[in-house]
């Protein structure tokens, strides 16, 4: 074998060639016990076996050589798994031998190495097999759960979409406000129609800003204890407007917060049928005077010193028979212009078919006598102006004195007056 000799700088100084006797290693490899199936040799760079301790005395048979060399050449120590034609799996060790061109090899059967493993392979593979179980079992039911959580999510999110758009979608007004602070939490799309406002200049505003303003203090459900509410109240639009509306709260829970569930629906246009009705029941629909029911209701009052005018149209009866009730109303419709023209805000009544009456609360005869030849004057005035059918007033009046005439007597009295002129007139 030969030896590179390298001057102190490391530059080419000469070679020196050595004999290796390859009997003492065959002295010392016998001694050396890696158990069956064992070799341990050196090999020279060139491939050619220097020592040799092989248990079946075939190393290069079932050593690859070639192979072996290449590792080594790739790296100066380490290990690969390699197959000999004796069909036994080998772990083969190598190191390279420093400043020699030698490679040491131990080359030891697999099977002896890990044995004891492949014996207890079946074992292993059971201990593995219910560990996999058991973590895709585990990880089956995390999967499920999580799976289960999105589900119940999206459910939920679907659920809380539904009830938005109902929320939004009824056409009750719906304000929800926290029962503590008394701001307003949330409200629906009818309530901001209502109002005609946003959501955002809503929400966060104190309840009673927006309804019931007279009502600051003295909420029934958190103020005065009651466990629900239904009364008329008003709602406040956005320009100042005040709208009518009945309102029923209850106290809810959301989370762990009270709040207070309002829900309220527009009577605006009941309010106007109600008032249509109050009109109605204390007017004449015809002429827009008092009705005889009001007339009498005042009269029942039974006040001091007033004077009590009966004004009748002449032959309405005739013109309806003759010429119909059309014409009839006009001439009715044209007594009640005069009539309360001439008495201003006085009580004027229509109490019969063709007959009025006038209420003269602070009254005098000489206020009453003034007013009527005013009336005739102003129904002259109108004959004059009007060439459709003459209107035709006869006009009677009483005075209570300070014995305190009863009123049904101060109305007989106007009433018989008023036919003692209608007589003179015909």
């Amino acid at each position: 074998m030969r030896l590179r000799i390298n001057q102190p700088d490391g530059s080419f100084a000469g070679a020196a060639a050595i004999a290796l006797n390859s009997e003492a290693f065959s002295i010392v490899f016998p001694q050396l016990k890696f158990g069956q199936e064992q070799t341990f040799a050196l090999i020279g760079r060139d491939g050619v076996v220097q020592g040799l301790q092989a248990g079946d005395g075939q190393f290069t048979q079932n050593i690859n050589v070639s192979m072996l060399l290449n590792c080594a050449r790739e790296t100066d120590a380490g290990y690969y798994i390699s197959t000999g034609k004796d069909h036994i799996s080998r772990i083969i060790c190598f190191r390279t031998v420093p400043d020699y061109p030698l490679v040491a090899i131990v080359a030891v059967a697999e099977e002896q190495v890990l044995g004891d493993f492949y014996k207890r392979q079946g074992e292993y593979y059971k201990i593995a097999c219910w560990l996999s179980l058991f973590i895709v079992g585990t990880f089956g039911i995390i999967i499920r759960m999580l799976l289960r959580q999105e589900q119940i999510k999206f459910q939920m999110r679907d659920s809380e979409e539904r009830l938005q758009i109902i929320f939004n979608a009824v056409q009750t007004g719906i304000i929800i406000i926290d029962a503590e602070t008394h701001q307003i939490f949330d409200v629906n799309q009818r309530v901001l129609t209502m109002i005609g406002t946003t959501k955002a200049e809503v929400v966060g505003k104190t309840g009673h800003e927006l309804i019931c303003p007279a009502q600051i203090g003295k909420c029934p459900i958190t103020d005065l204890g009651q466990t629900i509410d239904t009364a008329e109240r008003i709602l406040i639009a956005s320009d100042g407007r005040r709208i009518p509306v009945i309102k029923t709260a209850v106290p809810i829970m959301l989370g762990e917060r009270n709040y207070l569930l309002e829900s309220f629906v527009d009577i605006i246009d009941r309010k106007k049928i109600e008032e249509e009705l109050r009109f109605l029941s204390r007017h004449d629909a015809l002429t827009g005077l008092r009705n005889r029911a009001y007339f009498e209701e005042n009269l029942g009052k039974n006040p001091r010193n007033i004077a009590l005018i009966i004004c009748d149209i002449d032959g309405l009866k005739l013109v309806n028979d003759t010429l119909g009730h059309t014409v009839g109303d006009c001439l009715l419709v044209a007594a009640a212009q005069i009539i309360r023209s001439i008495v201003g805000n006085e009580v004027v009544a229509r109490i019969g078919g063709d007959e009025f009456a006038i209420i003269l609360l602070q009254g005098d005869e000489e206020l009453a006598e003034s007013i009527c030849e005013r009336i005739q004057k102003q129904v002259k005035k109108y004959n004059q102006e009007n060439d459709s059918i003459p209107l035709s007033i006869s006009l009677g009046y009483a005075m209570q004195g300070s014995d305190g005439t009863s009123m049904s007597d101060l109305f007989k009295e106007a009433d018989n007056n008023m036919y003692r002129e209608k007589l003179h007139r015909s």
